[in-house]
């Protein structure tokens, strides 16, 4: 009977059902013990394990640490004001690291919470790259997987800064025939062969407006020259 008393308990059943599931969200986990079986002497401990419940909320760096009080966006509400946001951030057991740019939006890096980049990401990795980042490969970036230039067990962020485009084959080859390489700001990759030659390689220059016509000679004596 979901409305009877259990053991005692000025709760009903539905009541206590209702406060379980506010422990497991809230606390972890249950601990309790299972009915009296005929042949026990002793009911037998129980352990429920906990939910976790995620939330959402996406708040600047600067709101965070208190230094304004732009507000923050928590995911299926809106916005919150700066003070709430903060207090859900004090309460949080973990957190995602999300950095963006703070002009375009876009994700350029989540640090170490996630060992694969989100499709945003992987997105500007492929635009940037176009091609296979391994000498002499023109393979579409669109195929291909993304390498942490220093590797993810070594340490490395999962970042734009730390990370190149790699078809299959030149992403084995390049963990397993001791290809190493490092990534420049503006995506140059200088990579190092195992017998010790260096090789850098570009990322292709975007499509864009074209050039100018040449400007035209400057000289800075009078005429006659």
């Amino acid at each position: 009977d979901g409305d009877g008393l259990v053991d005692g308990d000025q709760r009903t059943l539905a009541q206590l059902r209702a406060d379980a599931l506010t422990d497991l969200l809230c606390d972890g986990d249950i601990t309790g013990t299972t009915p009296v079986d005929r042949d026990a002497d002793r009911p037998a401990p129980a352990v429920v394990p906990g939910v976790r419940a995620e939330i959402r909320l996406t708040l600047p760096a600067t709101t965070a640490a208190g230094l304004d009080d732009a507000p923050a966006d928590l995911d299926g509400y809106g916005t919150i004001p700066a003070d709430l946001a903060r207090d859900l951030a004090a309460t949080g057991s973990s957190f995602t690291q999300v950095l963006t740019d703070p002009v375009s939006g876009r994700v350029v890096s989540v640090g170490r919470t996630h060992r694969v980049p989100p499709p945003q990401m992987r997105l500007h990795l492929q635009l940037r790259d176009q091609t296979c980042r391994f000498p002499g490969c023109t393979r579409s970036a669109s195929r291909a997987e993304a390498d942490h230039t220093i590797e993810w067990r070594n340490g490395g962020d999962t970042a734009l800064h730390n990370l190149a485009s790699l078809c299959v084959a030149h992403h084995h080859v390049r963990h397993g025939d001791r290809w190493t390489y490092t990534l420049h700001p503006d995506g140059t990759a200088e990579w190092t062969t195992p017998t010790g030659r260096r090789v850098t390689t570009r990322p292709p220059a975007l499509p864009g407006r074209p050039p100018g016509p040449p400007p035209r000679p400057r000289f800075d004596d009078p005429p006659p020259f």
